[in-house]
């Protein structure tokens, strides 16, 4: 059992419908397999601003958290400076 996997669903360059629908099933599948924390990675666009994929995903990791098929989800990352 891996309690950690990532799931680089930018590397396809899918449209929103199909990269929400990829990243459920991916959940599933991980649930299904004993994964605890599973990472996604989705990109953030060009515009600096966040793209479609980054928005859409965001919105639709917190519907899947009110729907109780994850029970937390967390964005970006902070990097240390040495």
């Amino acid at each position: 059992m891996n309690t950690l996997q990532v799931y680089n669903i930018e590397a396809g360059m899918p449209t929103l419908d199909e990269a929400r629908r990829q990243v459920v099933e991916e959940i599933r599948r991980a649930k299904k397999e004993g994964v605890r924390v599973l990472k996604v990675i989705h990109g953030y666009g060009s515009s600096g601003k966040g793209g479609k994929l980054c928005e859409g995903l965001r919105k639709s990791f917190a519907l899947r958290k009110k729907e109780g098929v994850m029970a937390l989800y967390q964005f970006g990352f902070k990097f240390f400076r040495l």
